[in-house]
């Protein structure tokens, strides 16, 4: 997969900065073309500036852009953010969004409609934690890989992202103890990586299932000094998410960005 579009939420938040500048990285060093969805309110006598400095207005957004030697357009939501962000990324090649703040008073992208998009888009989404800053992404990159479906789509749909990683970890796990997902599905793995021009260190996971293996998945980012983890999550239909999974735990507790698919 290239990545040619990008598609990024907009809102009133502060958190939306951040996913701008983050956004606007990823399309420097993909060629890419940015999408900013705007989904917040907008103000009629407040500038950007006033907004944590993020456009509300298409002249404000491509004004922006231009500086920083981007293509792209602004796009204003005329429905829910959860039904925005859907159809607008179905023609996206990587979408990104933020993740919940408990504690914010504002109006951002609620968790239950985080789950509604991967599980209904059909892209790769691009999730920001709610605190921390991530100008840079993709410089040490962590893949949960179990050989499912969903694991299978994320981990290629992710090599943009992993061929101009300068380190890239697969933690292969396989809790139903498949033969296909062992020694020799390591290995499997790690050689059709390399002919893509990127040399991964492939390692088992413990065994371990649901908030477990989150635990497990989140200590292993933080030890490997991960800035990206890549993952497919198995929700047939979002509403189906069950509180306590692993990817329940991953996307309630995420450290770091998180590039999803289903």
């Amino acid at each position: 997969m290239i990545i040619r579009d990008i598609l990024v939420h907009l809102d009133s938040t502060p958190r939306a900065a951040v996913r701008l500048e983050l956004a606007v990285q990823l399309a420097m060093r993909t060629q890419g073309y940015l999408i900013g969805l705007y989904t917040g309110y907008q103000p009629e006598s407040r500038s950007y500036d006033e907004l944590f400095d993020i456009p509300t207005t298409g002249e404000d957004f491509h004004a922006w852009l231009q500086q920083q030697g981007v293509g792209g357009e602004w796009r204003l939501a005329g429905s829910s953010p959860a039904e925005a962000l859907t159809a607008h990324g179905r023609c996206a090649d990587l979408i990104v969004v933020g993740q919940h703040d408990p504690d914010s008073r504002r109006d951002d992208l609620p968790e239950r409609a985080l789950i509604e998009i991967i599980g209904r888009v059909g892209r790769p989404v691009l999730a920001i934690p709610y605190t921390g800053s991530f100008s840079k992404v993709g410089t040490r990159i962590l893949v949960a890989w179990d050989g499912r479906p969903e694991s299978t789509r994320a981990i290629h749909e992710a090599l943009p992202l992993l061929s101009r990683s300068g380190a890239v970890r697969v933690l292969v796990y396989n809790p139903r103890r498949r033969p296909d997902i062992a020694v020799s599905g390591r290995e499997a793995v790690r050689l059709h990586l390399s002919r893509h021009g990127i040399p991964a260190d492939v390692a088992p996971l413990p065994d371990a299932r649901g908030v477990e293996l989150g635990e497990v998945l989140l200590s292993s980012a933080a030890d490997f000094s991960a800035d990206l983890m890549v993952a497919g999550l198995a929700i047939p239909r979002a509403r189906d998410l069950i509180f306590g999974t692993a990817g329940d735990v991953l996307i309630k507790r995420m450290i770091v960005p998180l590039l999803l698919s289903t």
